[in-house]
Formats: structure tokens, C-alpha cells, sequence
């Protein structure tokens, strides 16, 4: 669903030095310069770009090359490509281009946008995490935990997780701990400076867990006493519990996860979590058990009574039109995931869409670098200003009567503000019905009193 790069200059211009250079996480430099390069044709807009880019200067080659190895190691940086695009560190892999979000991929040549790529931990970085943990290990007793593999939940939020097998000496606990822990936008993004960093973070968890098993094992009978019998009455699987040290290495309390075999979030049979803090002293007179064991089993009855698979919030519906391979693409890929992101062309910088599930509804996350975000009920558009006489008449209004975007958005405003270089609009979304494999897409019924 996304575009490849393709090249408007004569890479070969580039000294072939350059590929034997590396990024921080070993992206190819020549690479890389090649994507730089597109995206300064593209961004500018200049119809001689391809040809000043093909007289670039072999000294000015090198420059360029220089500073775009800088501007993606260090914070504060920024530059100015040949064509104009001004380029500005972000954050250690990811850069902005023109406002533009591009990143490093360890597993792939060149830069790719920071919307697309995968957040979870794979690749090049993930197997240099596990020989960085295999090697400062060898002669610890911590070894015995084995090695932490990827797992995606999504619960309030998407959770990108990294889980060891479960530890017998702990009671059957699983040592778990966010895989966004390298401080990279993107797993994948990190250099392996960062990958090495965040090993040695692991192993002290590691450590921490082993030395502290036998409190572990403890505190884990006193959490399955308490989430058995909710399991039982609600016919629900306990799946795991799992402990997270990054943030309680030296706290004698122990916070655990339970993760259950029940409705998810998709309004499918699948992984939910509940949080038990060890401080609160949870009773089973107070312990009720997550909603997607105790509630959402009765809302999916209701949902299968009524022919659907869950529900899709106005915006969802409307971007989803917009889809490359149309709306049917989107749902079919929904019906088995838990989120999908496509990119839109629209002449301009592109419009990136992720569709994903919460709580059995679809909803929406939209960006346009410099154009447009959506979040929740917010919609920002940049480059669109009006008068405040004219904003206070907003409310009550639909979107498409206010400013036009890459879709038909028929949501009405319920408030509007001015930013300092567009409007930031709170939308009424309302929800609907959806049958994934047809698109079947209708109100639900009014219940009667």
C-alpha cells in the first residue's frame, strides 16, 4: 500500500564510497542520500530539480553526505538540501524532511516514512538485541530465563512487548518490558548504539527477576487466587501473568499483569490485560476482572444478534473510502488484525491512515505533514485560516462545508479554535454497525422502552 521510492537523479553520481558508510544502524549512506535527494525533488516542487541534482559537485555530494549522517545521530541539527527542503533532527533515526517524518530501517535500504514502518521488535536490531543478551549473560544464572520474544496486545492502547518464556522458580511468571525501549520512534529506527544500550537494560531486569524470584512466586499465587475464580465464572482462560521491573527494581512491592484468553478489542477471541498494583491490596470482594472478560462478552452477543462484527466511528468510515484497493481492502485486513495503515497520494505530501480497534470500534489516526491531523475527536488543519467572526459560526457545520480534504468528511463541528497557522476543530463522530466481509456499514437499532 505504499510507494516505492524511485530515483529522479543518477545515483551513480554518488562515490561509491558511500555504500560501504554506514548510518548509526547500518543503513547503506549512498542509500539513504538517494532518498534524501528524491524527497527534495519531491518536496520543492522544481521542475530543473532532477537536473540540479545531477550537476551536484562531488564536494558538495560529500557535505551533503556528512550532514545527513549528522542530522540523524544528534538533536538539534537541521540543514538545507540542494533543492531547498530544510532538514531537522527529530529524534535519534527519525528526521524531518520538509516537516515530513522520515526514518532509518535496519532491515531495509534508504529512508522510509515514520508512519509506515512496523513498531514492533524485528529485524537486523531485534537480532542484535538477542546476541547483545545471549553475550552478557553467558555467565549469569539469569541465563536460565532464556530469551524475550515480540508480542503485540492491545488493551487502552497498542502494546509492543518483548515476553520470556515463563519462569517455574518464579512461580510461572513472565518477565515482560516495552520493546520501545531503545528511546527510537521506531524499534527498527534505533542505531546500535541504542540496541546496546537497551540490552543492558534487559539483563538488569534479568537479574533483578532471578534474584527476586522467590518474593515473585509469592506475590504471583497471591494474584492467581485472586483472577481464578473471575476465569471460572465468566468462562474465561488465564493466560499468563506477567511482571514488568523496568520501573520497580528496587520497590518491594510487586505490580503484576494478568493476561486472560477472552473478548479483545477487536471483539474477538484474544489476549486482554488487567493491571494488579501490589500497593492497593486488591480483595476479591473489590476485584471485578478487565471488560473484556466481564462486559464485552455480553456486548458481543449483542453485536452477532444484530449481523455485525463490531462497530466503526464516522471518520473511519469516510477515510476508508479513500483506501487504495478501496474500503473492502481495509476491513478485510481488520477482520483478522488489530490495525492497519495505508498512504493516500494527494499531489502533495502524503495523507498516512491508520485504522485500528478500541474497545470493539473501529476508529481513525490521520496525518498530512503540514496539512491536517486527526486524533480522537480533533481535527487540526493547518494552512487554513479564517477570521474569528467567521470561526464563531463554525459549530453545527460539517467539515466538507469548511475546508476540503483528500476525503468527503460529513462529521459536523461541535467547537472551533484558531492556531496560530489553521483551526483546530472538535467533530461530532458518531458510531455505526459494521459487517467486515461485505462493508455492510448501518445505524444501530433504537432500543425500545
Amino acid at each position: 500500500m505504499f510507494r516505492e521510492s524511485q530515483s529522479q537523479f543518477e545515483t551513480t553520481r554518488i562515490p561509491a564510497c558511500y555504500r560501504h558508510f554506514v548510518m548509526g544502524n547500518g543503513t547503506s549512506v549512498a542509500d539513504a542520500l538517494s532518498s534524501a535527494l528524491d524527497l527534495d525533488l519531491r518536496i520543492s516542487g522544481r521542475l530543473d530539480g532532477a537536473e540540479v541534482l545531477n550537476a551536484l559537485r562531488e564536494e558538495e555530494i560529500d557535505k551533503l553526505a556528512a550532514q545527513l549522517q549528522v542530522v540523524f545521530e544528534v538533536k538539534h541539527f537541521e540543514f538545507t538540501l540542494p533543492l531547498g527542503t530544510i532538514v531537522k533532527s527529530h529524534a535519534i533515526g527519525e528526521v524531518r524532511f520538509g516537516g515530513e517524518a522520515w526514518a532509518l530501517d535496519a532491515g531495509r535500504p534508504g529512508l522510509h516514512p515514520a508512519e509506515t514502518m512496523r513498531r514492533d521488535a524485528h529485524g537486523p536490531n531485534f537480532d542484535l538485541l538477542l546476541a547483545e543478551i545471549k553475550r552478557a549473560t553467558r555467565k549469569l544464572a539469569c541465563r536460565r530465563l532464556g530469551f524475550p520474544q515480540p508480542v503485540f496486545i492491545v488493551d487502552s492502547e497498542a502494546r509492543h512487548l518483548l515476553q520470556f518464556p515463563p519462569c517455574q522458580e518464579a512461580g510461572g511468571v513472565v518477565l515482560q518490558l516495552w520493546a520501545n525501549g531503545t528511546e527510537a520512534p521506531r524499534f527498527a529506527a534505533a542505531s546500535s548504539a541504542q540496541i546496546i544500550e537497551f540490552a543492558e537494560s534487559v539483563v538488569a531486569d534479568m537479574r533483578t527477576f532471578w534474584k527476586r524470584r522467590k518474593a515473585i512466586a509469592i506475590r504471583a499465587k497471591e494474584v492467581r487466587d485472586l483472577v481464578d475464580a473471575v476465569a471460572v465464572e465468566h468462562d474465561a482462560e488465564i493466560q499468563l501473568v506477567a511482571v514488568d521491573l523496568s520501573y520497580q527494581r528496587e520497590d518491594e512491592n510487586i505490580d503484576m499483569y494478568v493476561q486472560y484468553l477472552a473478548v479483545d478489542e477487536a471483539m474477538r477471541t484474544g489476549p486482554v490485560l488487567d493491571f494488579l498494583p501490589c500497593r492497593d491490596h486488591i480483595t476479591s470482594e473489590f476485584y471485578f476482572g478487565p471488560f473484556g472478560v466481564t462486559r464485552r462478552p455480553e456486548d458481543l452477543a449483542k453485536l452477532r444478534s444484530l449481523g455485525a462484527d463490531g462497530r466503526i466511528d464516522d471518520m473511519a468510515a469516510a477515510v476508508a473510502t479513500v483506501a487504495p484497493g478501496g474500503a473492502a481492502a481495509v476491513f478485510a485486513k481488520l477482520a483478522t488484525e488489530y490495525e492497519t495503515t495505508f498512504e493516500v497520494p494527494t499531489g502533495g505530501a502524503p495523507m498516512f491512515v491508520t485504522l485500528y480497534w478500541r474497545d470493539g470500534t473501529i476508529k481513525a489516526e490521520i496525518s498530512m505533514a503540514g496539512s491536517l491531523d486527526w486524533c480522537r475527536t480533533e481535527l487540526e488543519i493547518l494552512g487554513h485560516s479564517l477570521p474569528e467572526t467567521v470561526i464563531d459560526t463554525l459549530p453545527g457545520r460539517t467539515v466538507e462545508r469548511i475546508a476540503e480534504l483528500p476525503f468527503a468528511c460529513p462529521c459536523k463541528v461541535e467547537r472551533a479554535e484558531s492556531l496560530t497557522r489553521g483551526l483546530r476543530l472538535r467533530l461530532q463522530v458518531g458510531e455505526r454497525l459494521i459487517h467486515l466481509s461485505s462493508g455492510r456499514i448501518w445505524d444501530e437499532p433504537i432500543r425500545k422502552r
